[in-house]
């Protein structure tokens, strides 16, 4: 028998380097039948291999960075020039500054707006400071050389935006979740033809085949099932807390048990009390304090929530080994290909 297992449980580097090994095996056969489905498989997972890697940063994307950020202090050097300038003696550098502050009020946001947005009303200011309206007080103020350095700036970061923006949208975009739809159909179809060939032309390749495949495939689902009973990093590292705070307190947990027999969640259960608790505080330090579930509202006539609900608790059953939890999202996707093909 074939044994399956669902693509929707690997992580992606995982699923790659499976499918890899699939693929290669299964070319072995040398079956005809076999060839179209894994030139097909072996496009697919090309583009897959593709989507994982890394994406580098355009080599543009420094100069883009500096010059935004040039252009910023030249838009706020102007800024504070002209504030000042409001307290210079003379009526007029004191009403060229006023004109000149009700303009830049127009422009107060730019450094909040996007890139091409900001590139965009910045030369709008600058050209209304440059034409016969605001050019004398300007001038008047002897603020031009803040003029003249934001155009430079806001200039060079449209150059290096631009040739970023440019190499940016000639990368090939790949959709990860349509290729590994796209994997788990051409492998299923792989499986299926294998299955038939077994039947149809049995060899001892063949034979072999299913056998190495079956292996990878319990060897996988070990994992799942590690994966499940361990759960993420940071509930084991918040498990390793508890366990920690348990034996300073006195626990007697016994060594080389397996996590699912005293943990549920983040709650560890006493070894004797057969009493769930969780993380808390007590004088301001941690410590571990009994968990009281919350009590939840029914409707239920025959079924009230009593106040010492849950003060109970039953252990947490283990995931059978290679049959994954009773929570598996993958529900009886999983199984052996057997002959109602």
């Amino acid at each position: 028998m074939i044994e399956q297992i669902a693509v929707k449980k690997f992580q992606n580097g995982e699923l790659l380097n499976f499918m890899i090994d699939e693929v290669k095996d299964a070319r072995t056969l040398e079956a005809t039948e076999l060839k179209a489905t894994l030139d097909t498989l072996d496009e697919v997972l090309a583009a897959f291999q593709v989507s994982l890697r890394k994406k580098k940063a355009s080599v543009h994307t420094e100069q883009v960075t500096i010059y935004d950020r040039a252009r910023d202090e030249k838009l706020r050097n102007l800024r504070q020039s002209i504030q000042g300038a409001l307290y210079l003696p003379g009526k007029d550098k004191q009403e060229a500054a006023k004109r000149l502050t009700m303009l830049m009020r127009v422009y107060k946001n730019l450094h909040l707006m996007s890139y091409r947005n900001e590139s965009e009303h910045m030369n709008k200011l600058i050209q209304e400071l440059r034409e016969r309206q605001y050019a004398a007080d300007v001038q008047l103020l002897g603020i031009k050389q803040w003029v003249d350095e934001m155009e430079a700036a806001n200039k060079e970061f449209d150059k290096y935006f631009d040739e970023r923006d440019h190499e940016m949208g000639g990368r090939v975009i790949y959709d990860k979740k349509e290729l590994r739809r796209q994997i788990g159909v051409q492998y299923e179809l792989l499986l299926n033809l294998v299955h038939g060939l077994f039947y149809i032309k049995p060899s001892k390749q063949i034979e072999l085949f299913i056998g190495r495949h079956n292996e990878r495939v319990r060897k996988m689902r070990s994992l799942f099932a590690f994966r499940t009973t361990t759960g993420s990093r940071a509930l084991r590292s918040k498990r390793a807390m508890l366990r920690e705070l348990a034996v300073k307190l006195g626990w007697e947990l016994p060594e080389g048990q397996e996590d699912y027999q005293y943990f549920s969640s983040s709650r560890i259960l006493h070894p004797t009390e057969k009493q769930w608790y969780r993380l808390g505080k007590r004088n301001g330090e941690d410590t571990l304090v009994k968990y009281t579930p919350r009590k939840t509202k029914t409707n239920s006539v025959t079924s009230p929530v009593t106040e010492d609900a849950g003060t109970s608790p039953v252990t947490p059953t283990p995931p059978t080994p290679g049959g994954g939890s009773s929570d598996s999202s993958d529900g009886g996707a999983e199984g052996s290909i057997g002959g109602g093909l």
